[in-house]
């Protein structure tokens, strides 16, 4: 920088009006004209600078602006930074929850306002000490139950208040006074209601079961459902299962049902039942479970069985029961027969199921007591197929399915009686073919008074079990065995019916959404 220059040729313009202002006040008498050639500006230009010079109003030296004396923190939120030191937050801690009040004030500043107020930095703490985990996650506060006679008004949050949508269905089911009334036992800390309104939260939402319970323990929201502050601990859950025996269980199951039927007789109206056993692998360890077909791994595992069975019509589910054994397994829908007795009276549907769901002695049984029955034949051997085959073009008549969008609508039908001379049991048998397979179908049943149409129709829709039981997996992690210990298998498969049975009674209110899935909805 040249230092003659920038006071004879000034290019700040402040500076340009100052210098050319003094050399023509204090100058050698030079005129205006002269002046504003010499530092660039026109005669009226400097003529005007002049005019507001001596009317002051050009204002060539600005005030320099001081910071304020003292500290800006309103007395107030220094008051709180205060109080929550006193409650042993740190820093670090104070500026989330200011910062959460809107109130934004640096963590330096806060330590200063802290120091000024005879406070030293606080010793470091342990993890747990903070309130942290080891993954650094907050440490949820415990269980308690909330008195709602003493709440106040207010607001929490909710990650997913869609289960609230439930409750009206609840409290149609009276939800609550059949958990009461049950043989469910409840804690010292939790009643009974308290654990299953937890559990049945976790099932509505569709998360994986008590394992990712965590994405909610903070959850006022959840919490508030179950009618506490915030939802158990997973350990909390877990050890109450071990609480409950089987006979609680299925007693409740019994309960629900039996509500559900007297609610609504359209619930349980159809004229069929379809029952299928379901295989819930378990894939870690080697637990005391049954090796069984696992039809979703296509492989024989440890895993759990379990028997479900639904309305052919309503397609709600009327009956689960998990950890059976699989010598035990053919007699099961025997267990179901006293269920479905004790819910209605008297069993006037007909039972569509599986030639692996029993054996012919237990069909003979169902026979005897008057217990319809559609099923298939358990052995279907090379000559059984051959003298099928073998049946002339002309008795064999085509059954036309009213099942829309089916690609095979009509088969061709032979109908004939057989007789199981084993068992002391004679059957209608109807052998199908064009029917989409290979090999003929041979299904059984002692239903003569249901039509050959009904009864191809009937058994053709018994996939709607396996439907059911694909969204149960795919929405409520039916398959995600959480332990090896079965009584904790068969309460979460009766939580899994109580919670789809609610999707179904939401269904029904939502025009057009009456037949889809939980997951569609």
């Amino acid at each position: 920088m040249d230092p003659i220059n920038y006071f004879l040729k000034p290019t700040i313009p402040d500076q340009r009006k100052y210098e050319a202002l003094r050399a023509y006040y204090l100058g050698e008498g030079a005129t205006q004209k002269e002046i504003a050639k010499r530092f660039g500006y026109t005669k009226h230009t400097f003529q005007a600078i002049v005019r507001d010079f001596k009317q002051q109003k050009l204002q060539l030296f600005h005030k320099k602006k001081t910071g304020p004396k003292g500290r800006r923190t309103p007395d107030p939120i220094i008051d709180r930074m205060v109080s929550l030191r006193k409650k042993n937050f740190s820093a670090y801690d104070i500026y989330d929850i200011l910062e959460e009040e809107n109130r934004k004030i640096s963590v330096s500043a806060i330590d200063d306002i802290l120091k000024e107020n005879g406070f030293s930095k606080l010793p470091r703490r342990t993890l747990h000490e903070r309130g942290l985990t080891k993954k650094n996650t907050l440490i949820p506060p415990k269980s308690h139950q909330l008195d709602y006679g003493t709440l106040s008004k207010g607001k929490f949050e909710c990650d997913v208040p869609g289960i609230y949508l439930f409750v009206p269905h609840m409290l149609r089911l009276e939800l609550d006074e059949l958990i009461k009334e049950s043989s469910l036992p409840g804690t010292q800390q939790l009643s009974a209601l308290n654990s299953l309104y937890s559990v049945l939260a976790l099932k509505l939402v569709g998360e994986e079961r008590l394992s990712h319970i965590d994405n909610y323990n903070l959850d006022e929201g959840f919490g508030f459902f179950a009618g506490l502050n915030v939802l158990p601990k997973p350990t909390a859950i877990s050890t109450y299962s071990y609480n409950i025996d089987r006979e609680a269980v299925h007693s409740f199951m019994t309960d629900f049902v039996s509500k559900l039927n007297s609610l609504d007789s359209e619930y349980y109206s159809g004229k069929t039942i379809h029952l299928d056993f379901h295989g819930m692998p378990h894939g870690g360890g080697d637990p005391p479970l049954d090796k069984i077909w696992i039809g979703s791994k296509h492989q024989t595992m440890n895993g759990a069985l379990a028997l479900l069975a639904q309305d052919g019509d309503s397609r709600m589910l009327n009956y689960v029961n998990a950890d059976i054994n699989r010598e035990d397994a053919s007699d099961e829908i025997l267990k179901f027969v006293n269920h479905w007795i004790s819910v209605k009276g008297v069993i006037d549907e007909t039972l569509v199921f599986d030639s692996k769901v029993t054996d012919y002695s237990v069909l003979k049984q169902l026979d005897s007591d008057g217990i319809k029955f559609i099923t298939l034949r358990r052995s279907r051997g090379k000559k059984m197929i051959e003298n099928a085959m073998a049946i002339p073009d002309d008795e064999w008549e085509e059954v036309p399915l009213d099942i829309p969008k089916r690609k095979y609508p009509t088969p061709s039908v032979y109908e004939h009686e057989i007789p199981l001379k084993k068992h002391d049991l004679e059957l209608r048998e109807l052998i199908i073919k064009d029917n989409g397979r290979e090999k003929p179908t041979f299904v059984i049943t002692n239903n003569r008074d249901m039509i050959l149409e009904d009864i191809v129709t009937n058994y053709a829709k018994r996939w709607r079990i396996e439907n059911k039981i694909a969204d149960l997996v795919k929405f409520f992690s039916l398959n995600a065995l959480s332990s090896p210990i079965m009584i904790r298998i068969h309460f979460d498969v009766v939580m899994t019916m109580v919670a789809d049975t609610l999707y179904k009674m939401f269904a029904r209110d939502l025009r057009r959404f009456e037949d889809c899935s939980p997951y569609n909805i």
